[in-house]
């Protein structure tokens, strides 16, 4: 079957898939700045708007890169994960917000320990 970032069916198969990686582990909220390379994190998403639900799906992988000097519009760093499907991409979901002036949802970031 094939999913869409958009569709209900593969934001639940993401989550299953990320519940099933940390059953078994201790994990603890961090904060963005305290990210470091390496770290083996988790991070869910809140939109403000329910119309974004399901496309704020939850993201999880091992930091390979953070970059403070190019920080996006919102003045959050650049952080790049390789994800559990062996692709890169950013912890952040792109902008959800009406005005430009936000994110558009909130999140909560989690370090993965054995």
């Amino acid at each position: 079957m094939f999913y869409n970032e958009y569709d209900i069916n593969y934001y639940e198969l993401i989550n299953n898939n990320i519940n099933n990686i940390i059953i078994n582990k201790k994990v603890k909220e961090i904060h963005i700045d305290d990210i470091k390379i390496g770290d083996y994190i988790y991070i869910t998403f809140i939109p403000d708007s329910q119309k974004y639900i399901y496309s704020l799906y939850s993201k999880i992988g091992k930091v390979i890169k953070i970059d403070l000097e190019n920080k996006n519009i919102l003045d959050f760093p650049d952080i790049i994960i390789m994800n559990n499907d062996g692709y890169e991409e950013n912890i952040l979901h792109g902008s959800y917000a009406y005005y430009g002036n936000s994110l558009g949802y909130n999140y909560y970031i989690f370090l993965i320990e054995n």
